[in-house]
């Protein structure tokens, strides 16, 4: 007689739970009285504590260039759907990014692992917005760029209001993913400063470390966006690694756009 694994037995059980929160999400779907959708919000370049209306789709996408001493390499669409189930809970599906990797390499070129997960506002507490935000990493992607398993991930984005156009933001998250055919565990810690520039635009500085896998990987990440319409939005990054961990420089830009009332139109 075998048993399985505890990654595997790990894995099983988040894909279990994650289809769980799914269904009941879907049973309050009803329980929620119709709004009136607000601008959009995006999760690039960072998890926001929003979640998108009931009863619309939004695509966000995007391309980025990174570089060190290393290699250099470019990546798109970066794209993420998100529709709303409620006025509080949304579906998330990452399509796989494609990484083309250009002069010297340490990894190949190929597209990522899809991503599917779900966002929950979990409400304002304390003059500051949460929300939580369950996934899993599915093995669809490539052989040089898929970590070949399930990798459960978890994170929770947070936003307090100061004043005159000003908040601060973060994210705290836990990935648990896999590096040479070993599990390994990698926390994450982003704090953010964003001003609001007119109806608009935004700008914003931010600290990213990521931790648990050998070195630090810190780094600041300064950017900002700008709404077309209020269902359509820009943005743009640069990140400048501060630990040898990080790459030294990286670079990007998004196109965001989100169709409402979807199911009203069949």
């Amino acid at each position: 007689m075998t048993t399985e694994p505890p990654a595997i037995r790990w894995g099983v059980s988040s894909i279990r739970l994650s289809l769980i929160v799914i269904l009941l999400a879907a049973n309050a779907i009803c329980a929620d009285d119709p709004e009136k959708p607000k601008d959009i919000d995006t999760d690039r370049p960072d998890v926001a504590p929003y979640t998108v209306p009931k009863g619309s789709v939004q695509f966000e996408n995007g391309v980025a260039w990174t570089g060190d001493e290393q290699s250099r390499a470019i990546d798109l669409t970066e794209s993420l759907v998100r529709v709303g189930l409620t006025a509080s809970t949304e579906i998330r599906v990452g399509v796989p990014t494609y990484f083309e990797n250009l002069g010297r390499l340490t990894q190949g070129s190929g597209f990522s692992d899809l991503l599917i997960g779900a966002k929950q506002s979990i409400g304002h507490f304390a003059g500051f917005d949460l929300a939580a935000v369950p996934a899993l990493s599915l093995p669809t992607g490539s052989r040089v760029r898929s970590s070949h398993r399930i990798d459960p991930q978890f994170e929770l984005p947070w936003q307090h209001e100061l004043t005159h156009g000003w908040d601060i933001s973060g994210t705290l998250g836990v990935f648990y993913g896999a590096d040479d055919q070993q599990r390994i565990t990698q926390g994450e810690n982003q704090v953010e400063i964003e001003k609001e520039i007119g109806p608009r635009a935004d700008v914003f500085f931010e600290y990213q470390s990521l931790f648990g896998n050998g070195l630090a990987n810190n780094s600041l990440q300064l950017g900002g966006g700008y709404k077309l319409r209020p269902n359509q939005r820009l943005d743009y990054f640069i990140v400048i690694g501060l630990s040898r961990a990080a790459p030294n420089l990286s670079a990007g830009l998004g196109y965001s756009f989100r169709i409402d009332k979807v199911a009203s139109r069949r």
